[in-house]
């Protein structure tokens, strides 16, 4: 919606969820961007057609927790935390919409912006590369916000407390899947760079944890993703 009324003539919202896609109607409506915004229930691009592709832009916040798999013939009702949920390693849908964006749903020079939490963030601009083929990738992280493997779970099995999962057992899940340490408030930008190979950086953010975002965070991440657009090189790795 903030898209839909500072930059964008067509916005093309996606959500598997029907509860979220009838919260972001009603939004619509509220902010009367009936003419701009179409939205559609689907699985990341599934519900994409040819005519609504390709986009300048893509932004996305997807399911990005860390969660052990269910046991088979659970009921509905206790698969109730899943809304979050990003396979083992809280990258599942991660890949995806890099995948599919890298693929096919960006012209050459779009962006794709993220949201999210990102397992072994320290390394993620290298093993996110196998998702993508010509995306010029930077993962932006603050220091402060990474935990230990064992802290994260530790964390989640508090908060989500679900029937199947204890901490141990989270522990475990992200042990097997190589998982040491996830970070927390990551943004990932991409740029599609047609005719290329893909090529990952890390960017560190600087100045207080809290305040990152806001403050001194931002504006390198403004810096960052202006030297993208310009296709110009970054001293960070």
């Amino acid at each position: 919606l903030v898209a839909a009324r500072t930059y964008a003539s067509e916005v093309l919202a996606v959500d598997i969820s029907p509860r979220a896609i009838t919260f972001c109607d009603f939004n619509i409506v509220l902010n009367e961007l009936e003419c701009v915004v179409r939205v559609r229930e689907g699985n990341v691009y599934s519900s994409v057609d040819s005519q609504q592709q390709p986009f300048d832009a893509i932004l996305a916040n997807p399911p990005f927790v860390s969660v052990p798999s269910p046991p088979p013939g659970l009921p509905v009702e206790a698969l109730w935390a899943l809304y979050a949920d990003g396979g083992p390693d809280g990258a599942d849908v991660l890949r995806a919409v890099l995948k599919g964006a890298d693929i096919a749903m960006l012209v050459d020079g779009g962006t794709l912006s993220v949201a999210t939490e990102c397992a072994n963030v320290a390394t993620a601009h290298e093993w996110l590369l196998e998702s993508c083929a010509s995306l010029e990738l930077a993962v932006c992280y603050h220091p402060d916000h990474v935990q230990l493997a064992h802290e994260y779970a530790s964390m989640r099995a508090a908060e989500r407390v679900l029937p199947w999962a204890g901490q141990d057992s989270w522990s475990a899940t992200l042990s097997e899947h190589g998982v040491t340490h996830l970070g927390q408030q990551c943004f990932i930008f991409a740029v599609q760079r047609e005719g290329t190979s893909a090529t990952g950086r890390a960017e560190v953010l600087e100045g207080d944890a809290e305040l990152a975002i806001a403050t001194s965070g931002a504006a390198q991440l403004r810096r960052l993703l202006d030297a993208m657009l310009r296709g110009k090189p970054h001293s960070r790795a």
